[in-house]
């Protein structure tokens, strides 16, 4: 069995056997995900958390992300089609977007659940994304809040 995960250019260190599959994709490699015909066991109801983090009103200092809004919306209703309890979380800051994946990731995930999803929507670089003051946080650091060393119940 393979101890890493390699997506894109991230690895991600599996020391645990996984539950499941961590897929990372941003818009550059997600048509390469839909091309690939690959499944995982989805049977349990709820079937997992989907949480979504929509950073749309940049205070002026990026333009405001217009429409996303109807995009959360239509990812909301997607996934409460599927069975996921779906939270969602508006226009935060760095310090707001640290406390909430500190919370998340010290959540004691359910055995009963399949499956954990996190999507940010925000501006940013390939690397980064923004908060709603124009800081930049790293999708990696993100990545390493949910691993099987900060977040082992998800494993």
């Amino acid at each position: 069995m393979a101890t890493e995960l390699r997506t894109g250019k991230y690895i991600y260190n599996m020391k645990h056997r996984p539950r499941g599959k961590c897929v990372i994709l941003n818009n550059y490699d997600f048509q390469n995900f839909l091309d690939r015909r690959e499944g995982s066991n989805m049977k349990h109801r709820p079937r997992g958390k989907c949480v979504i983090l929509n950073n749309y009103d940049f205070q002026n200092l990026l333009q405001r992300r217009n429409g996303s809004q109807l995009d959360v919306q239509h990812l909301d209703r997607l996934f409460r089609a599927f069975s996921f309890e779906v939270i969602i979380h508006q226009n935060k800051t760095k310090s707001e977007i640290e406390e909430l994946l500190k919370q998340l990731s010290g959540e004691q995930f359910q055995k009963d659940a399949d499956c954990f999803v996190f999507i940010i929507m925000s501006h940013g670089k390939m690397d980064v994304f923004y908060d709603v003051e124009k800081e930049e946080i790293s999708i990696q650091w993100v990545i390493e809040r949910f691993n099987n060393v900060n977040c082992p119940t998800l494993y």
